[in-house]
């Protein structure tokens, strides 16, 4: 398991770009450590085919990030848990369960939650929200 702890937060959807993001970080300026999930809010069947329709995670730089098959991913009040496929582990060469741990605000932790539920909308039970 691989396991980080984020100081600064970033979730939001950018409507222009047509892409939710939630990110994690070990700080906000100069970061070296962190977790970036996007993914279009649109896609049509062309993205679908090249697999652009799915979630893209990035993991500390872009040599380690792609378009992936996440299997579940648990939002507690003080972390996110991301199990990842073995397909994605085998391309991103990172483990298969990655654990960010923060400490965030109420209304940051619902802003985060609310963009993971746009973000797996269509795929029901990836997303597993506990003690929220």
């Amino acid at each position: 398991m691989f396991i980080q702890y984020a100081q600064f937060i970033y979730s939001n959807v950018d409507e222009d770009a047509e892409v939710v993001l939630v990110g994690l970080a070990d700080q906000e300026f100069e970061t070296e450590e962190y977790i970036l999930l996007q993914r279009s809010t649109v896609s049509d069947d062309q993205d679908k085919a090249l697999g652009l329709d799915k979630v893209h995670i990035t993991i500390n730089g872009e040599e380690c990030s792609g378009y992936c098959d996440i299997k579940e991913i648990i939002l507690r009040s003080d972390s996110v848990e991301i199990i990842l496929d073995d397909s994605t582990v085998k391309v991103l060469g990172v483990p298969n369960h990655v654990a960010i741990r923060f400490n965030a605000a109420v209304d940051q932790l619902q802003a985060i939650k609310n963009h993971l539920e746009l973000m797996f909308q269509n795929e029901p039970g990836t997303l597993k929200c506990i003690d929220i």
